[in-house]
């Protein structure tokens, strides 16, 4: 895909007549965050938009009723860690031109970052964090009609567990869900090897909110899980980064598939909330050996998607040598799979240069898959372009 190099995929979506990125660029000398649009999954359209501060991310985008909204945060004067900060939207007709707006409902005193945004019953509804007080979050609920003026609805407030990072927000049983994640104990921004970081102490733990409308939201029990409780303040003094309970917790979030909701902390699903008890079981779903498998051999994560023929597993993997694969498999069950055992790539691999992945996602608009997928030069490396395969060019297996 042109002009993509030096830029990260945030969000990838299916339209009416098409697919739609978006991405912004890893340079501080080139801040622009910017749309791309597809009828096809070959063929790339470039939108930029609007900057709203000298420092400006995009980092969502949906299609609604009113058009495409696309949701960031803007700042000015911008140190590691953005002091100062406010919430953004972009709205647009035809994902070409885009207005900026600038809604007082998502600035505040300090940090306000709107991190994703879905379509319910009509209306944008945007979740995201507000640092209020200058140190600890809160999770907040906006909506709108038309993207130009909001209101909020909820606030996820919890005074003995302030929210550092929103997981996910998805659609399960008639209703949604959202997943969101935090550190017991952390350091400010410091300057460590790969530029400013921030440094976690202690693990990370995950709390997750329901709503039968995506207005009103409730906390869900999590017991059962497996996940770590609240550190005692002891811990704050020890230096405890990563365990695999504490990397389940950071990683994990609750993914509905099928009217099945389940918490996805690597590349199975761990547990399944089982709907007669309503406790968290060891799931009973099984994917695929020949996906997980490629996925395991590879710096992505497996996806597991569903449609109107079944459910579908997948990844983006390098592990077949120089050559990008998406392995696919289906299924009625989530226990019997069909696989597709061919190369769905016909895509140029990923450069010499290159050494692991930068971003990849999977998403369906029900008909087709679409894979994104980008290299990196090193861990914290410079991206490398975007590329995009369609599941027209390789078919996935019927049901």
């Amino acid at each position: 895909m042109s002009d993509t190099i030096g830029r990260t995929v945030k969000a990838v979506e299916p339209t009416p007549t098409g697919w739609i990125l978006a991405t912004n660029a890893t340079g501080a000398t080139a801040p622009t965050p910017a749309v791309f649009t597809s009828t096809d999954g070959g063929e790339w359209n470039r939108a930029d938009l609007p900057l709203a501060g000298d420092s400006t991310w995009v980092y969502d985008v949906v299609y609604g009723p009113a058009g495409y909204v696309a949701i960031g945060f803007a700042g000015q004067d911008c140190e590691p860690g953005c002091r100062n900060g406010d919430g953004v939207v972009w709205v647009s007709d035809d994902a070409v031109t885009w207005e900026l707006v600038e809604p007082v409902e998502l600035s505040g005193p300090n940090k306000v970052r709107p991190r994703q945004v879905r379509v319910i019953d009509g209306r944008y509804v945007i979740v995201g964090q507000d640092q209020q007080d200058g140190i600890d979050w809160v999770g907040k609920v906006w909506s709108s009609s038309d993207g130009l003026t909001w209101e909020l609805n909820a606030v996820l407030d919890d005074p003995e567990w302030p929210i550092q990072g929103i997981k996910g927000f998805d659609e399960w049983d008639g209703g949604y869900v959202i997943t969101s994640s935090r550190a017991p104990c952390s350091v400010p921004f410091f300057k460590g090897s790969f530029g400013w970081v921030q440094g976690f102490v202690g693990g990370v733990e995950a709390k997750a909110w329901v709503s039968p409308d995506g207005f009103e939201w409730t906390e869900m029990d999590l017991a059962g899980l497996g996940l770590i409780e609240l550190f005692a303040e002891d811990v704050c003094t020890t230096t405890n980064y990563f365990t695999a309970e504490t990397n389940s917790a950071a990683d994990g979030a609750m993914q509905a598939v099928g009217g099945r909701l389940f918490w996805q902390g690597g590349i199975v699903p761990a547990m399944e909330l089982d709907a007669a008890t309503d406790t968290w079981i060891p799931s009973t779903a099984v994917i695929s050996p020949y996906v997980t498998g490629a996925a395991q051999g590879t710096a992505t994560q497996m996806y597991l998607l569903d449609d109107a023929q079944g459910f579908i597993a997948a990844a983006v993997t390098d592990r077949f040598g120089d050559e990008v694969w998406v392995p696919v498999a289906r299924s009625q069950d989530l226990v019997t799979w069909q696989d597709w055992d061919g190369k769905t790539t016909v895509l140029p691999a990923m450069a010499d240069q290159y050494v692991s992945f930068g971003g990849t996602f999977v998403v369906s608009n029900g008909t087709e898959l679409l894979a994104v997928y980008q290299g990196r030069t090193s861990r914290y490396g410079e991206e490398g372009p975007i590329m995009a395969l369609i599941s027209g060019t390789a078919p996935i297996p019927n049901p």
